[in-house]
């Protein structure tokens, strides 16, 4: 991607509970489970990283824990909604009431 030159810090999940739900196939997911579970990686992210500015949350299933994560290590979160909201901001800019 271009970017071998920016510090980045990276976690895996991939032994949780999260993670086996959608290996497995399996529709059933504990959601206080998953989220203690991401919450507690990202504060290992940013204990052992100690220059972290952001996060960024690069599975599609993982933005329903974005606040969690934000309020756990007080953070900017970002992951496919942001960047979406991003993306829709520019290109459908909102009208300002009271200014025309």
């Amino acid at each position: 991607m271009g970017i071998s030159d920016i510090p980045k810090a990276v976690i895996g999940v991939e032994q949780t509970h999260f993670a086996e739900m959608f290996f497995s196939g399996s529709r059933q997911l504990d959601e206080k489970r998953a989220e203690a579970e991401l919450v507690e990686a990202a504060e290992k992210l940013v204990r052992e990283n100690s220059g972290i500015g952001a996060i960024v949350l690069e599975c599609t299933n993982m933005p329903p824990y974005a606040k969690a994560i934000h309020d756990a290590v007080k953070l900017p979160v970002f992951d496919v909604v942001t960047l979406t909201n991003y993306v829709y901001a520019a290109l459908e800019p909102r009208r300002y009431a009271g200014y025309m």
